[in-house]
């Protein structure tokens, strides 16, 4: 039914880099598919910080963002705990 696991990657930098390029595209493809409406641009001016609704007006309508922004804070955390178990796993 499911195909077998992969497995731990045998390269743990080629593998973390290609999640982190694979970032914008699983951004749009996870928020397109909740039915935001955000762009390239919105998804790396969210990522780079730069999304201040304290501030900007513009910001403070945009939901999209904020839904860009929560896939942001969760892609990280899922990062960071992939990179603490790929650690883990290599200094066993």
């Amino acid at each position: 039914m499911f195909s077998e696991a992969p497995g731990l990657p045998q390269n743990v930098e080629a593998y973390l880099s290609a999640v982190e390029e694979h970032y914008q595209e699983d951004a749009y493809n996870s928020l397109s598919i909740e039915g935001y409406e955000v762009s390239p641009a919105l998804i790396d001016h969210v990522r780079n910080g730069l999304w201040n609704p304290a501030e900007e007006s513009a910001d403070i309508q945009q939901k999209d963002a904020l839904a860009a922004k929560g896939f942001c804070q969760c892609y990280f955390e899922v990062y960071s705990l992939e990179i603490l178990i790929l650690d883990v796993f290599y200094l066993l």
